[in-house]
């Protein structure tokens, strides 16, 4: 069995955006209609979050962390 080695890849959002817009790109990128989206691998915002607000509480150094997965990671 190969192994995929993960690549971390930064991209640049307006604030004032939804994170409904973050899901969307990921989901064009990927070329998947179900996608399972997760700030800082812990919790997945409501899509009419602003990356702003999202920003505030939960970025570090900088960025805010999104990590996604093709399968629900927990229930």
């Amino acid at each position: 069995m190969a192994l995929r080695n993960p690549q971390l890849h930064l991209a640049k959002i307006s604030g004032t955006d939804k994170f409904a817009k973050v899901i969307e790109f990921l989901r064009r990128q990927l070329h998947r209609e179900t996608l399972f989206v997760y700030i800082n691998s812990a919790f997945s915002p409501n899509p009419d979050e602003l990356i702003t607000d999202l920003y505030k509480n939960f970025g570090f150094d900088g960025k805010l962390v999104v990590n996604y997965a093709c399968s629900m990671a927990w229930g």
